[in-house]
């Protein structure tokens, strides 16, 4: 991504054609070599020279450098683009490791919301009748000894009452599962 301020007087071309060709452009003298811009707006910042330099690792484009240099032509000697060329697989290599990363990372906070979201169901599924949506035995086991040692911490007193209502099934066969 280029500053807008860099994207106003650098033809785009030069980035397009190394991103199909993934050849190296260097250029010496912008004012002399024409090939991919003519820049006709005097008032803008010039480049005197620039190389644009595919990043490459396992045969896949991972990202374009692009250097210019605004002071001095031809300061992109051969020894320096020999210099690049060390360098881009070291650094394509780490960019493309940060790209997976980045995607293990995604994926793994992606799971661990999956993960959440079905133990928090499972939960539900195990402390709940599924028929009525009220607690189960378990869930109501669990309630108790809390409630009672919540109680005995507080010194206070600890009450149960039980409800059973006699043929509930007649009841519920009459009005439904609704009520």
């Amino acid at each position: 991504h280029l500053p807008s301020e860099e994207q106003s007087c650098v033809d785009l071309n030069i980035l397009n054609y190394v991103v199909k060709t993934r050849e190296i452009i260097c250029i010496d003298d912008t004012e002399t070599d024409k090939r991919f811009f003519d820049i006709t707006d005097s008032t803008q910042s010039v480049p005197k020279s620039l190389i644009c330099f595919p990043l490459v690792f396992q045969n896949n484009l991972i990202a374009v450098l692009f250097l210019t240099n605004r002071l001095a032509k031809s300061v992109f000697s051969s020894d320096r683009i020999e210099i690049l060329k060390i360098l881009s697989s070291g650094i394509a290599a780490s960019l493309e490791n940060a790209r997976l990363y980045k995607k293990l990372a995604d994926s793994n906070k992606t799971l661990e919301e999956k993960v959440k979201e079905r133990t928090k169901k499972l939960e539900l599924l195990a402390r709940t009748d599924p028929l009525t949506k009220l607690q189960n035995r378990r869930s109501f086991l669990e309630t108790i000894a809390y409630e009672k040692s919540r109680c005995l911490r507080e010194s206070k007193t600890f009450v149960v009452v039980l409800a059973d209502i006699d043929n509930f099934k007649k009841i519920n066969d009459q009005y439904g599962h609704d009520y």
